[in-house]
């Protein structure tokens, strides 16, 4: 995680069943972290395992998609995400 310090994402995109690290672990991982804590996580999951949309937005992510998905469906939501962290951004620094 050291790396993305240097070089932090817009946006996270993130499968809630992933092998390593669920998506569980990074969502809590991410908005526990000072500077990570405010990036948006969009999160995939087909409902597996109780990983529905109530439960992932409970864990701190921003948005859910479900799998599978088509790209466009994909790109409003990034678009959403991105568009909501970058008003975020230009309220602080006008403050």
């Amino acid at each position: 995680m050291n790396k993305l310090e240097h070089d932090l994402p817009s946006v996270v995109l993130v499968d809630m069943r992933m092998a390593a690290m669920d998506g569980v672990e990074l969502a809590t991982t991410f908005k526990t972290h000072p500077v990570y804590k405010n990036i948006p996580i969009l999160a995939a999951s087909g409902y597996s395992g109780g990983l529905t949309p109530e439960r992932c937005f409970a864990l701190g992510c921003d948005d859910f998609i479900s799998t599978p998905f088509a790209l466009p469906a994909l790109e409003t939501r990034l678009t959403n995400l991105l568009s909501v962290e970058r008003l975020k951004t230009i309220r602080a620094t006008s403050l």
